[in-house]
Parts: structure tokens; sequence; C-alpha cells
């Protein structure tokens, strides 16, 4: 049995073989973890690693290219049959411009205890170029984007994240990242506190791109977008604003709020990742998220267990989409820590 495939460099829309690339097939059972096997791709870019077939191993390939590491999904040993063959893309890196926000989505909570509102604000970071963009000099910010001026206590969000904590810095009223940005697009989601001294938000240089905002608060009006449809999550209205290319918004809240109610963080980040992906109509409930393990082969472990727990069984609408939400967390943990743990010096 083996596990297989090409490693292949992003070149503009096509992509082309990306020989002399360092693969590592990492392996994790209830019984061993670690490193199983490293190889270096060949002229084409293909690699191979033979192994013998166990149903209770998870692998996870990595591959360096430009000092980058770049990770698979996990491959459930369950689910080999004889060969698996897949596709790991890498690129080469530029530090000549930074990535760009893609869109943007913003909840609204009502007031707590305190009068205070709580906001979520999702950003969707987008690289539309070929190239990983790298900081200059490898430390300089490859993403960055203003925040409302006065909110306090802005940190990264409890969920829905798709990158590190650890790559993200708050500096006066901005955020930025400083970790590589691969092609495609990132989720960034990101906490903030509205004193209850301000009755006025304003969002400069908002995206190029589309931004939606939904409050739960009545008598919320917002100028610089067009008011859409009530949206009922958790069995809760919310007024929704919706605009494209706009350089500013400015947000009013009412003098007092009917009510004090502060929003779940978990309820608030799972809705603001499923209405990003257009599904509008489901029941929005805390997604499970466990305290991240501190070890690489506890993460596979988990990963393990929890397929090993789903397989083989139908599961519901519901019970599936907890288990991707899951598994998705997971791996996101899985692949940031491989990144500390040195994975560039095998």
């Amino acid at each position: 049995m083996a596990i297989g495939g090409k490693v292949a460099r992003r070149a503009g829309t096509d992509t082309i073989a990306a020989p002399h690339a360092r693969v590592v097939l990492h392996g994790v059972s209830r019984q061993t973890s670690g490193k199983l096997d490293s190889t270096a791709t060949d002229e084409a870019g293909a690699f191979r690693f033979r192994i013998s077939r166990d149903t209770s191993m998870v692998y996870l390939l990595s591959a360096n290219w430009s000092g980058i590491e770049y990770f698979s999904e996990p491959i459930p040993g369950s689910s080999l049959d004889r060969t698996a063959t897949l596709t790991l893309l890498v690129a080469d890196t530029s530090s000549a411009r930074a990535a760009e926000t893609g869109g943007r989505f913003i909840v609204l909570g009502s007031p707590g205890a305190t009068r205070d509102r709580r906001a979520v604000d999702l950003f969707v970071i987008r690289n539309r170029g070929d190239h990983t963009i790298v900081g200059a000099g490898g430390i300089g910010a490859t993403w960055r984007a203003p925040l409302p001026r006065g909110v306090t206590g802005a940190r990264m969000g409890s969920a829905g994240s798709e990158i590190s904590a650890d790559a993200v810095r708050f500096a006066g009223d901005s955020i930025a990242v400083i970790a590589p940005i691969a092609p495609g697009e990132k989720q960034l989601l990101v906490e903030y506190t509205i004193p209850e001294s301000m009755s006025r938000l304003e969002l400069e240089a908002v995206t190029l791109d589309t931004i939606q905002i939904v409050a739960e608060e009545q008598g919320v009006t917002v100028a610089g977008l067009e008011k859409t449809a009530d949206q009922v999550l958790d069995g809760r209205p919310f007024a929704r604003w919706h605009g494209r290319g706009v350089s500013l918004v400015t947000i009013s809240f009412p003098v007092a709020a009917a009510r004090d109610r502060a929003l779940i963080p978990l309820v608030i980040a799972a809705a603001v990742i499923a209405v990003l992906v257009g599904v509008l109509a489901m029941r929005f409930r805390p997604a499970r998220v466990s305290a991240p393990p501190l070890t690489s082969e506890a993460l596979l472990t988990r990963i393990a267990a929890l397929d090993a727990d789903h397989a083989g069984r139908a599961l519901g609408d519901d019970e599936k989409s907890r288990y991707d939400r899951e598994r998705a967390e997971l791996k996101r943990a899985l692949t940031e820590l491989l990144r500390r743990e040195g994975l560039r010096g095998l």
C-alpha cells in the first residue's frame, strides 16, 4: 500500500511540477505517533511513500517550498484502499504587495449589563496572485486593515478564524497579519467592544468587495449600505444591510436600548460563517470547540477518534454539520501547531 502523488507549483492560472520539494509523512494512532518518513520529489514533482495498512492510523503530508510549509488534509487509514494519490499545491513567495480585504461581515449585539455593545467582525483575506505573500524582510505585515475608532478590547474571535492568533497583531485602530498568505482566501474573525458612550460607529476603507452588517438591537441605522430583509438567527430577528465597494459606513445606535442582552460569542461566530457561505435558513447553535491540545500527536488522535466515531453510519444534517465543523477546527489547529513545532527543519 502507498500514499503518493505530486507537488505542483502555482504558475498563473496553471500549475507546473515542483521538483526537489521535501515531503514529510506524519501519522498517528492510539498506539504510536510521529514522523513516519520523508522524501524529495523527482523532476516531475512526484513522490511516493510505501506504508503498511493500518486502519487506526491517520496520515498527514507536508511539503516545503521556498521556506513555507503546505499541508494536506488528514487522511484516515480506514479510507485507504491500495494507493492514495493526491496533489499538494505550493507557491513561490513575493513581498511586492499585501493581501486585500475580499469581504467583510459584521454582527452587532445588543447592550449587555454594562450597556456596552459587543461586535464580531469577520474579514475575508484574499490573495489573488499565484505567489504566497510574505512580509518584507520576513517580518512585515502581509495584510492590514483599520478597525473602527473608539472600540476597545479588540481580540481574536473564539472560533471561525483560519489564521493563527500568533500571527495577528493589534496596534491602535488597526489589525495586521504577519504570517505568509497563500493564494486563495482565508477568514479572520475579530471581536471588540463598542463602549456605551459611543452613539455612532464609522467604518473607513471598508473593502472593495462585499460588506454585510446585521444588528440584533432595534433602532440601529446604517448609512452607506442598502437595507435588506431582516434575518432570523436562533429565533431572534436581526436587521441586515448590504453593499459593495463602499469607502465609508456610518452606524448609529439608539440612545437607549429596549433590552439588556449580550450575544453568545460562539452563536455569533457560527452565524457569521454560515451566512457568509450562503447558508441562510439553518438554525444556528454554538459550535463545539474544545481547548486546543498541546501536541500534534494529540490533535491527530482527536481527528482519528472523531473519524472513527462517525465512520460507517448515516449522519443527519445537523450531526454532519457539527462533525464537519469540529473536524475543520481540529485540522486548522493541527496545521498551525505543526508550523510552530518546526517542520521546516525536517
